[in-house]
């Protein structure tokens, strides 16, 4: 399949940096941000990986970032993630962006998710971690991912790659994870193919360059493509749910509005009309009640069907939202 490739830079401090995007003609309104691993400025060590997922539909941006840097790179990532969901905002909702990395990415990827205060409460909407190693400070946060595993956030689905052959980062330390994970409530998933550090991508490592080149081996070369399957199946996963999140919000918003409009035109809205209050019932919200306060305005019911709307959204856009019915009750 025809791959197309074009490389930009994103501003990163007082200098920009290279990153390349990967589409296909199967181009369907996914996103992967896909981080390497420590290595400076090694995004041409993913570009078999990210070639293979584009194939398969989703758009691939791949960054250069530097791990030797005092901050360990974290400026460099922090920068790729803000330039990504700028950049997909023209084609898609940047909540669609599946984070994944390789080696150092990976708990650099799956630090994101752990840490939304960190990134103006932005969390992806799915992690692929490949190959890596989470008992070490995640490059975009500083903290260890498997420590992080109790915080109070909301978990998102977790992909997990790791070659049973792997010397350089042992696939115990993905399994460690996916067990965590597991414990915590996480959609967590574990694929052991029998590869090595490099092959997941469908490299080869070569000791001459101390680089990972593409594979000849067409057994190799397999291996990076079901990685790739992976990757592209947590997008596309990740996009049917938000598709669906939204239809329950869109249903919710205009039935809100509705009997927003109508209490008020039964008298109950005015200048005594101080805000409402939204019942959800759905898989996690079950017997809930989701409050707001409304200030007092000439129009109260124009005011109310707005935070309305906002709060629906808000929920339906929450991992876990299900079938949900709105209800506007008086304040009370």
């Amino acid at each position: 399949m025809n791959i197309a490739i074009r490389t930009m830079r994103y501003p990163t401090g007082s200098e920009s940096k290279l990153l390349d995007i990967y589409n296909s003609t199967r181009h369907r309104g996914q996103c992967v941000l896909l981080w390497h691993g420590r290595g400076p400025d090694e995004r041409d060590v993913l570009a078999p990986l990210a070639r293979e997922i584009a194939s398969l539909g989703p758009t691939v941006l791949v960054p250069d970032w530097r791990s030797d840097r005092p901050d360990d790179g974290r400026g460099h990532l922090t920068d790729a993630l803000r330039f990504a969901r700028d950049y997909t905002q023209t084609f898609t909702n940047p909540e669609r962006i599946v984070l994944a990395g390789w080696s150092a990415g990976a708990g650099a990827a799956l630090g994101v998710s752990l840490h939304p205060e960190l990134f103006d409460g932005w969390r992806p909407a799915a992690v692929v971690g490949i190959a890596g190693g989470y008992r070490l400070p995640a490059r975009t946060t500083g903290t260890v991912p498997l420590e992080m595993l109790g915080r109070a956030v909301e978990p998102v689905p977790v992909r997990l790659v790791h070659g049973s052959a792997d010397t350089a980062v042992p696939c115990d330390s993905s399994r460690e994870l996916h067990e965590a994970l597991s414990q915590q409530g996480w959609d967590s998933e574990l694929y052991e193919p029998a590869s090595d550090h490099a092959g997941v991508l469908g490299c080869m490592y070569e000791p001459t360059v101390r680089r990972c080149l593409p594979a000849a081996d067409p057994s190799v070369r397999d291996c990076g493509r079901a990685t790739a399957r992976v990757v592209a199946d947590a997008a596309q996963s990740a996009a049917r749910r938000r598709d669906e999140s939204f239809r329950h919000c869109r249903a919710l918003a205009t039935s809100a509005t509705a009997a927003a409009g109508y209490l008020d035109g039964a008298g109950v809205g005015g200048a005594t009309f101080a805000g409402a209050m939204v019942r959800f019932n759905g898989a996690k919200s079950a017997g809930s009640r989701v409050s707001f306060s409304g200030a007092q305005t000439s129009h109260p019911s124009a005011r109310t069907a707005a935070a309305v709307r906002r709060a629906a959204c808000r929920w339906a856009r929450s991992p876990g939202a299900g079938a949900a019915v709105g209800l506007l009750q008086p304040w009370e």
